[in-house]
């Protein structure tokens, strides 16, 4: 698999579609292309010509808790329950990128499609995704404020994230987040079903600040600023999501500053409430927090 940037010509500059790679050749049976599979990141082919759910397309990688695959816009972590995201099937046409924590190589090949039923469900399948896809890549999304028109195509790369909102304990799954870099925005995904938020940041190289942000009570709030870009970085996973707390201010706030007479103070820590004392952190219950 290669990555191909298409850039337009003088005669295209005026098109309404970009120019198009038209690429013609001779299809070869599924088992006889394999694909290999090393240790960290592997550009991945799709060669079958019908659209397969990931655990059904990925059965021969036998994948292990940590593995990723992604695409231009959505992103899937395995877990001991299996694929968990927003890529939830592989299509013709499409190249990914697969994330092995496997220290061995392996080789697997795609599944043959079996029978006309299979066929037509995922034909419908794959309608229901591209319907997905075209509201995940366009906006502005309307009710929930939030200027989220990107282009996923305009840069070579992305990172993703795995992240959980929370409002002091209750787990917050009826907004949008969206990422900018330098004003820009360049992702914006809504809860998952298991009410964490999947998302894929476009851009290129590294170091670059980002914002997270989202619209609380027709607000538009900035929810995290403490993140760079990184191509290819995956911030946090479906057992342990990045979690941004959206009922204070990122940072240490000390909340009773004459707690400190006692030998601790009380402080807030993206809006948890821990108690330090002779330079120990602890949490409402009395228990030790280790540093990360």
């Amino acid at each position: 698999m290669y990555k191909v940037r298409i850039l337009r010509t003088t005669k295209t500059a005026s098109a309404t579609l970009d120019p198009q790679l038209s690429v013609s050749g001779k299809r070869l049976p599924s088992d006889s292309m394999g694909v290999m599979i090393e240790h960290g990141w592997n550009w991945l082919p799709y060669t079958p010509l019908s659209t397969m759910v990931v655990d059904e397309a990925l059965a021969g990688v036998q994948p292990k808790q940590g593995d990723i695959i992604k695409s231009q816009t959505g992103v899937s972590v395995y877990d001991i329950y299996g694929w968990e995201g927003t890529l939830t099937a592989l299509e013709p046409g499409h190249g990914y990128l697969y994330y092995s924590t496997d220290s061995t190589a392996k080789s697997f090949s795609y599944p043959d499609p079996a029978g006309n039923i299979r066929r037509v469900q995922r034909k419908l399948m794959a309608q229901s995704l591209t319907a997905k896809r075209s509201y995940s890549v366009s906006g502005p999304t309307g009710e929930a404020g939030l200027t989220t028109q990107w282009s996923y195509s305009a840069y070579p790369s992305n990172m993703t994230m795995t992240i959980r909102l929370m409002d002091g304990e209750a787990v917050v799954d009826t907004c949008e987040i969206a990422a900018y870099i330098g004003g820009e925005c360049r992702g914006a995904v809504r809860a998952h079903t298991d009410s964490l938020y999947y998302l894929v940041i476009a851009g290129d190289g590294a170091g670059q600040p980002m914002e997270l942000r989202t619209v609380i009570n027709g607000e538009e709030r900035v929810i995290d600023k403490t993140l760079t870009f990184v191509s290819d970085n995956h911030i946090g996973t479906p057992w342990e999501p990045y979690v941004i707390q959206l009922n204070a201010a990122q940072g240490v706030e000390e909340v009773d500053a004459s707690a400190t007479l006692g030998g601790y103070r009380k402080i807030l820590i993206n809006g948890i409430l821990y108690i330090e004392r002779n330079g120990e952190k602890y949490d409402a219950t009395g228990r030790r927090v280790s540093e990360k």
